[in-house]
């Protein structure tokens, strides 16, 4: 467990790992017949785990966690085979997180490539493409207001589009492409 900076942050260490020095971290030896790294390592990534990993921290600027205090930390102490169930769940959920992440960026950096080859650069205006003013080449208008008093003049009744009923979607990728303003 890491015992300054980024306090709680953990890691099973495997037996070739074994006799290895390190800095700035509590190394925890599990009993093995009553308790299992991997699931030792859930718990402190858990809510009550942080929680009481953050009553012991000390430091002000560089927050620290004492050996001798990290040994008063209750945890919940399930059967061996429990505790095999809950650290194979935790991890399927940790491989499913970074599969999750790494799609995204997949996605985010395909999604950029698609736009650039369909526009170009705007910013550059690689394409060379002709700017013009929006009003040039389109009429805007506003909306009437709801309950608005037109004195007499003649109305139809049309559907009604509220602010409430737009919804607006950012894309991440055009932000970093393109620059308004």
């Amino acid at each position: 467990m890491v015992q300054s900076g980024h306090i709680g942050e953990t890691a099973v260490v495997t037996k070739e790992h074994e006799g290895h020095n390190c800095h700035a971290m509590i190394v925890i030896t599990p009993k093995a017949e009553r308790l299992l790294g991997s699931y030792l390592s859930c718990f402190f990534h858990s809510k009550l785990g942080r929680s009481q990993l953050d009553q012991l921290e000390t430091g002000i600027t560089l927050q620290h966690l004492n050996c001798r205090d990290v040994k008063d930390v209750d945890i919940p102490l399930p059967p061996i085979a429990e505790q095999k169930r809950i650290a194979a769940i935790a991890q399927k959920c940790d491989r499913l997180r970074r599969t999750r992440r790494y799609t995204q960026q997949l996605s985010d950096s395909y999604l950029r490539s698609v736009f650039l080859e369909m526009f170009g650069n705007l910013e550059t205006n690689s394409n060379g493409w002709e700017f013009c003013e929006l009003g040039d080449v389109a009429d805007i208008a506003s909306g009437v207001t709801k309950g608005q008093k037109f004195n007499g003049r003649q109305t139809v009744t049309v559907p009604y589009l509220r602010v409430a009923n737009v919804q607006l979607t950012v894309r991440p990728f055009l932000s970093e492409v393109v620059t308004l303003g």
